[in-house]
């Protein structure tokens, strides 16, 4: 990739904003030209404005900020880079090609592979050098703008990849910038494969519509549609119990490393088995395909004093009290309050966080929103939630979301306390803060 030509910079505290780019220009249509006169004066303006943008937001990223500005300034390498493959970085639809494939190489464990010519003349052709009237309404500066920081974006994330190459710390940035790039294009970019002449969606994406981001996305192969979840049991009559356990563990890594949340569920079965992690596919009755996929996973339990003792395949055991286990929940059982669920994982200066907040009432509502941030030494993107609300009905290690469009979704549950001040849905914790 043109990062390649950035092998002497330093990495030091490096993350990309998304609103460093621009905001995300969603439901495009198929349009015409995206062309724009190169005006250099103004692209050198975009690109101090980026490098200052990513100084002013932490000043540890001020060096390898000032650094790569220093060369774009000092050096031409993007236009002969495109050139090869006879596109112009005057033209937004090429910068969006190349934007695409450096985005969904980079989900795939960092590749910073480059593309061939008919890689990129198939992207170039799903995108048809056309956009939506929003899109193209845009004057030549504004298109330039976002041609710019495009431009900026693929140089920086590449760079963080091949300086973070076969270090610990590389799959956290990767997910973090897999993040930040299906926002700002408008697809899933983990969900797309490349192929010797393009792009083909992974078979297990959801279906995307072409108009859903900066630019037509990758085109959507025939049927792979998400399918609908398995209807899960309730768990009554196959689960003895559900043990529930978190602790921090610290993960080496790049800057020294970082603290991470394990929340692990013990279940125990009625037939004297046990498995973690697995609670989900117990209810769909899915936990034979889950036993030779995690083998590991897998253990007896029996009968110690007044607890159980539970022996995994590995020969390692856990001690749980009965006081630990936690049942199903009681018939008709509803929730009171705001709950707030969050999940992420931390890396060195790298991590995701995902906050989940649903707001419970007796009468069987719900209202649920919330957001996710990828964040390096700052906020490489944020994304929220539109609020959805419905109705909801606990049946005991399940919970049923039927929300006001029509969708119904089914969960695992664990009514962790009395209080209900503390629930489990999907493996995540989720509780009522204290100034709540």
């Amino acid at each position: 990739m043109i990062v390649r030509l950035l092998g002497s910079i330093a990495l030091s505290s490096l993350a990309v904003t998304a609103t460093a780019l621009s905001a995300p220009l969603a439901a495009q249509q198929q349009s015409a030209d995206l062309r724009f006169p190169l005006d250099q004066e103004q692209r050198q303006a975009n690109w101090d404005t980026v490098a200052a943008e990513v100084a002013a937001a932490d000043r540890n990223a001020a060096g390898m900020a000032q650094d790569v500005r220093n060369l774009l300034r000092s050096q031409n390498i993007i236009d002969p880079y495109m050139a090869n493959y006879g596109m112009s970085s005057a033209d937004l639809g090429d910068v969006l090609a190349l934007a695409q494939f450096s985005a969904v190489m980079l989900a795939d464990g960092g590749r910073t592979d480059d593309p061939t010519q008919a890689q990129i003349d198939g992207i170039r052709a799903a995108i048809g050098g056309a956009a939506g009237p929003d899109l193209v309404a845009l004057s030549a500066s504004e298109k330039q703008n976002l041609a710019d920081r495009l431009l900026y974006l693929i140089i920086l994330q590449n760079a963080v990849a091949e300086a973070l190459a076969d270090q610990p710390a590389l799959d956290a940035w990767m997910q973090a910038f897999a993040s930040t790039n299906s926002e700002i294009l408008g697809f899933d970019v983990t969900q797309v494969q490349v192929t010797s002449t393009g792009f083909a969606t992974s078979p297990s994406a959801p279906s995307q519509s072409s108009a859903a981001g900066l630019a037509a996305g990758p085109a959507q192969s025939a049927g792979s549609g998400s399918q609908p979840a398995p209807t899960m049991g309730d768990g009554k009559s196959a689960v003895l119990g559900v043990g529930y356990q978190s602790t921090m563990v610290f993960v080496p890594g790049f800057g020294g490393g970082g603290l991470n949340a394990i929340n692990t569920l013990t279940v125990l079965l009625q037939d004297g088995r046990a498995c973690e992690d697995c609670l989900t596919e117990v209810l769909e009755g899915t936990l034979g395909q889950f036993a030779a996929e995690n083998p590991d996973d897998m253990g007896r339990w029996r009968k110690v004093g007044a607890g159980y003792r539970v022996t995994w395949a590995d020969g390692d055991t856990d001690d749980l009290e009965a006081d630990d286990l936690h049942g199903p929940a009681p018939a008709g059982a509803k929730l009171n309050g705001s709950f707030k669920g969050v999940s992420g994982s931390s890396v060195g200066i790298a991590s995701t966080l995902t906050i989940d907040y649903l707001d419970f009432r007796p009468d069987g509502s719900f209202v649920a929103d919330g957001g996710t941030s990828s964040l390096g030494a700052y906020a490489i993107a944020s994304v929220e939630r539109a609020a959805q609300s419905g109705r909801y009905s606990i049946d005991g290690y399940r919970i049923i979301f039927e929300f006001a469009n029509g969708a119904r979704e089914e969960s695992s549950f664990v009514l962790y306390d009395t209080d209900d001040e503390f629930v489990i849905i999907d493996g995540l914790p989720h509780y009522i803060p204290d100034d709540d």
